[in-house]
């Protein structure tokens, strides 16, 4: 009997000595934090249009959709799944997570440079896509509220010093984004080039590839 309550015991301590060297292996070090986030730059990524051409009817289904983490479009196709995490038509931008959406993501639209948002400090600051009313980015680019602003009298589209903060579709990582244009080759058309040029984001984004971790700064 002393044996046994010997060998139990040995056990209980060594699993305890491995779920202690488990836990410490756990531990993310911030030189690890620093190297988990990749910086990817997009350029000229053509957003949907809403229309198919010349006297079609408005589609409000149809958007240019991108996943952070594989650095690349998805297919239309696949708007019902969680692969996604951002989607762009016009000035409008949409977000893989809400009542309307199928994904887990989320975003906050920050009244700050982007250099200088280096985590998330909270969850709560995280908006969804719970109608077409209300998107976690205002689409209303008018009131200075969105991530961009019309100019009324040159007719273009500026983008705004402000960072968009995004939980991914699968609802895993985080990521920042800014967006420097939204034109061609990132140049401000003259009023007779405004169509032809416009509707082309050009942005940087970190992405955060470990999951959970709310930090993206390098």
């Amino acid at each position: 009997m002393i044996m046994k309550k010997y060998i139990l015991g040995l056990s209980l301590l060594t699993l305890a000595m491995n779920s202690c060297s488990r836990e410490e292996d756990d531990v993310i070090t911030e030189e690890q934090l620093s190297e988990s986030v990749r910086v990817e730059t997009v350029r000229n990524l053509k957003a949907a249009p809403g229309y198919a051409g010349p006297g079609s009817q408005f589609n409000p289904n149809r958007y240019k959709l991108y996943s952070l983490a594989k650095h690349d479009t998805i297919p239309l196709t696949e708007i019902d799944t969680d692969k996604w995490d951002i989607g762009f038509q016009g000035t409008k931008i949409i977000i893989n997570g809400g009542n309307i959406r199928t994904g887990n993501g989320g975003a906050a639209l920050l009244d700050k440079p982007y250099e200088t948002v280096n985590s998330l400090v909270s969850i709560a600051l995280l908006r969804k896509d719970n109608s077409e009313q209300k998107l976690a980015i205002p689409s209303d680019v008018t009131d200075g509220k969105s991530w961009c602003q019309y100019d009324k009298n040159t007719h273009n589209v500026f983008a705004l010093p402000k960072t968009i903060v995004l939980r991914t579709g699968d609802g895993k990582h985080f990521a920042k984004i800014k967006i420097t244009s939204y034109y061609k080759d990132n140049e401000i058309p003259t009023y007779d080039k405004t169509l032809l040029s416009s509707g082309y984001y050009n942005f940087e984004y970190a992405y955060q590839e470990i999951p959970d971790i709310k930090v993206f700064s390098r």
